[in-house]
């Protein structure tokens, strides 16, 4: 494997080629649906747009070996975790919030960023074998890297994402990427975008204290 990561709408080309991915758990899932179902449908029908509109970053990884055939995809974008440690408001400063209706009052945030999509392409799996521990490598060779860039040149404290599956994928992040789900003693709590409802959100600090 000769592997490079880019950035989705950085060549048009890509537009024909992640026609070509596909995610085999997600084949049960009908692709004719008023709304967008799966990492295999977003990639495909709404990854483009949301990059360009700066919603998300896209990233492709592609294999130069494969004539660029695309081995993963991620997505990356700016966010934060409410922290429900840092105390009660005050009745002034609940009024003042409820007198703005443009305003929620959140006891503190911690700034993050969130994975926001990470999927591996089967057919590629098919064409080269399914090697082991793909996963595992990309993660921290292509994706880390670039939270690592980000978290040099402004505030950021953890990564996060919401994880859609079993149990058995969530083990998987904890084993494999030490990411950790919340407990009854948590004072963290996500802000959960409606199309995550259903998925278990786990992190990891990057500084902690």
């Amino acid at each position: 494997m000769r592997l490079i990561c880019v950035p989705l709408t950085d060549d048009r080309r890509h537009e024909e080629a992640i026609k070509d991915f596909v995610i085999d758990r997600e084949a049960g899932i009908p692709k004719n649906l008023d709304y967008v179902a799966g990492l295999e449908a977003y990639l495909k029908r709404c990854a483009w747009y949301d990059d360009m509109n700066h919603d998300v970053k896209i990233y492709l990884i592609k294999d130069l070996e494969m004539e660029g055939e695309i081995v993963a995809y991620f997505g990356l974008r700016a966010g934060s975790v409410i922290d429900r440690s840092k105390g009660i408001f005050s009745m002034q400063e609940v009024e003042e919030a409820l007198n703005n209706q443009n305003v929620k009052l959140v006891p503190a945030t911690h700034p993050g960023i969130e994975i926001s999509h990470f999927a591996v392409n089967d057919n590629y799996r098919r064409k080269v074998g399914n090697i082991k521990g793909l996963g595992e490598y990309l993660y921290p060779e292509f994706i880390f890297p670039i939270i690592l860039d980000v978290f040099d040149k402004i505030g950021v404290r953890l990564i996060y994402l919401f994880a859609a599956g079993d149990e058995h994928l969530i083990r998987y992040y904890r084993r494999v990427f030490r990411f950790q789900t919340l407990d009854a003693n948590d004072t963290n709590t996500p802000i959960l975008p409606s199309y995550d409802k259903g998925c278990t959100f786990i992190y990891d600090w990057i500084v902690h204290g």
